[in-house]
């Protein structure tokens, strides 16, 4: 069996079953780029209507819970679509999302960015 599948073109035959390339199939550049902005401008609406409706006093602690809520949704929606843990899916996103935004206020704290 092994033979016939590689006596014509072995290194097709590899690249077809063994590391599913296929001829013909190709990425889709602009596809990815305007899908990729699309979810990227959706899931900033969370933080920025929360921006907007959360009074001022508690606003940065409004908008860091429902961003957080928000990411780990969306880690948990990939983690169900890709067929992973969801659970896991959502903590792993949540966390990371988190270390971010963690990062970005010690460079702007680091910076003397002011916020709000």
């Amino acid at each position: 069996m092994a033979r016939q599948l590689t006596e014509h073109d072995a290194l097709a035959a590899h690249a077809r079953d063994e590391l599913g390339l296929v001829h013909g199939v190709s990425a889709r550049p602009a596809q990815a780029a305007v899908t990729s902005a699309l979810a990227f401008a959706s899931g900033a609406l969370f933080p920025l209507v929360a921006f907007l409706v959360a009074p001022s006093s508690g606003r940065s602690a409004v908008v860091i819970v429902l961003a957080t809520l928000a990411l780990a949704v969306s880690g948990g929606v990939a983690g169900a679509l890709g067929g992973a843990p969801r659970r896991r899916a959502a903590a792993r996103v949540a966390i990371g999302g988190v270390t971010a935004m963690l990062i970005t206020l010690a460079i702007g704290e680091a910076t003397g960015a002011a916020l709000g």
